[in-house]
C-alpha cells in the first residue's frame, strides 16, 4: 500500500467489474469508508465449520432447527439434540486461531488514512482474537451474535420484517425500528414497575388501604409480563447462567463432570456456585494458570498432529436448560436465529449497518455465500447507488466475478 502511495501512477478510469486489487489499495489509501462484510467462508480456513457447501451443518441438519419455534418447544432437548452437538464448547475460543485473513483486515483498518469498518455474520469470535491489536470495538459489528454469550427471548411472538415501519424510504433497511422501539419501551416500563414495587415493597405498612398513587405502580407479577434486559439490550455472559453447573458445561470447563447420563439431582445444582478463583476471559471460560498451561499444549499439539479434536471428545450434555439470571426463563445462545429479525436484540446493532452500509463508498464480501438479508440488503444498496463492490470467494455464488450492476 505504501509503494501504491508513492508511484503516483495515472490510470485510465474503469468499469466496476474490472476493478483491480491496486484501486483497491488505492481507494484505502485515500480514506474512503470501505466496508468488509464477512461471512463463514473467511473462517473456514482456520478449521470452522460453514454452514452451507457440501460439509456444511446445513447439510446434515435441517436449518429450521435453528429457530425460536423449535428452541421453545423443548429447550432442553434443543441443547441436547442440535446446539451442543453442533456447536460444542470445546470445538471454539483455544482450539482455532484467526488465520491471515482476519489478519489482513485488521491490519488493513491500521493502515494510516483507512476508513474501513467490518461486518461479520461469524459467530466465533475470531475478528477480534487477532494477534495485530485492531479498534475492533469501535470498528466491527458481529451481526450475528457471538458463541459464549446467551439471550432471553420471548414465549410467544411473530418476530418478521414483513410490517409497516418507521422510515419505509430510508436507503438501507435491514431491521424494524418500529419493533425495536417497541420492545425497548416494553422493557422500559416494566424496569419502572419492578423499580415502583421494590419501593412499596421496602416501606413500612401504614395503612391497608392502598393510595391510588401505588395502585398505578403495578399489580404484583404485572411486571413479569414485560422483557427483562437480556431479551432486549444486553446479552448474558456464560459464567451468569443459572444453574452454576450447567453455565460451566456451556463454558467448556466441567464437561467431564456432566456426561449424558449425570443423576445430579436439581438441588445438587441449586446450592452449587462457581468458585471464587476462576478468571474468566471473554469466551467466558475459566482458566487456572498451572492446570491449563498443558492443555493448551496438548491441544496445540492436537491441531499440529491433523487430529480431528471435536471427534475425540465425549458428547456433550445437559440435564437442565440454561436459565436467565433475571427472569429465570430457558435462555437461547447470543445468534441469529433463522426466524429472528436483525431488530430483535441490540447486540445486532441493526441501525448502525444500516448506517455503514450506507456510508460506504466501497463493499468488500469476503467468504459469504449471499444466502442472507444482510448480503442480499448490502448488494441490492450497491446496486442502485452504483456503488464498487469486490467479492472474494472461492466459490462465487450469486455474484460472479463477471457480475453487473
Amino acid at each position: 500500500l505504501t509503494q501504491l502511495k508513492k508511484s503516483h501512477r495515472r490510470r485510465s478510469r474503469r468499469s466496476n467489474t474490472s476493478s483491480s486489487l491496486q484501486d483497491l489499495a488505492q481507494i484505502i489509501l485515500s480514506n474512503r469508508p470501505v466496508l468488509f462484510i464477512t461471512g463463514a467462508g473467511l473462517s473456514a480456513a482456520s478449521g470452522i465449520r460453514p454452514f452451507r457447501g457440501a460439509n456444511g451443518i446445513w447439510s446434515e441438519v435441517i436449518w429450521k432447527m435453528s429457530t425460536r419455534e423449535e428452541f421453545r418447544k423443548d429447550p432442553l432437548e434443543w441443547y441436547n439434540s442440535f446446539w451442543l452437538k453442533y456447536f460444542p464448547p470445546y470445538a471454539y475460543g483455544e482450539f482455532f486461531e484467526p488465520n491471515e485473513g482476519h489478519e489482513a483486515i485488521s491490519m488493513l483498518s491500521n493502515v494510516p488514512g483507512a476508513n474501513i469498518k467490518v461486518i461479520t455474520q461469524n459467530v466465533d469470535g475470531l475478528h477480534s482474537m487477532t494477534k495485530t491489536t485492531w479498534n475492533h470495538e469501535r470498528k466491527l459489528i458481529e451481526a450475528h451474535g457471538r458463541l459464549g454469550l446467551y439471550k432471553c427471548i420471548p414465549e410467544s411472538d411473530s418476530d418478521t420484517d414483513s410490517d409497516s415501519d418507521d422510515e419505509n424510504d430510508r436507503k438501507v433497511k435491514i431491521g424494524s425500528r418500529r419493533k425495536s422501539r417497541i420492545a425497548k419501551a416494553a422493557y422500559k416500563r416494566g424496569r419502572r414497575i419492578r423499580i415502583q414495587q421494590q419501593q412499596i415493597n421496602l416501606q413500612p405498612i401504614q395503612n391497608s388501604n392502598a393510595t391510588s398513587n401505588e395502585t398505578n405502580k403495578g399489580e404484583p407479577g404485572e411486571a413479569e409480563k414485560f422483557p427483562c434486559k437480556y431479551q432486549v439490550l444486553e446479552s448474558i455472559p456464560v459464567q451468569m447462567v443459572w444453574p452454576p453447573q450447567v453455565g460451566r458445561v456451556l463454558a467448556g470447563i466441567d464437561s467431564s463432570e456432566i456426561p449424558c447420563n449425570t443423576e445430579d439431582k436439581p438441588s445438587d445444582l441449586d446450592n452449587e456456585i462457581v468458585p471464587s478463583s476462576c478468571q474468566f476471559n471473554s469466551w467466558g471460560r475459566s482458566y487456572n494458570v498451572d492446570k491449563d498451561a498443558g492443555k493448551t499444549e496438548r491441544r496445540r499439539n492436537d491441531k499440529k498432529n491433523g487430529t480431528n479434536i471435536a471427534d475425540s471428545q465425549p458428547a456433550i450434555c445437559i440435564k437442565y436448560p440454561p436459565l436467565c439470571p433475571s427472569c429465570n426463563k430457558p435462555v437461547a445462545p447470543q445468534a441469529l436465529l433463522f426466524d429472528e429479525g436483525y431488530h430483535s436484540h441490540e447486540h445486532y446493532q441493526f441501525e448502525r449497518m444500516e448506517q455503514w452500509i450506507e456510508q460506504a463508498e466501497v463493499i468488500v464480501f469476503v467468504g459469504t455465500s449471499f444466502a442472507v438479508s444482510l448480503t442480499d440488503c448490502a448488494l441490492e444498496h450497491a446496486r442502485q447507488e452504483q456503488k464498487l463492490v469486490y467479492n472474494f470467494n472461492i466459490e462465487s455464488g450469486k455474484l460472479e466475478s463477471t457480475a453487473w450492476f
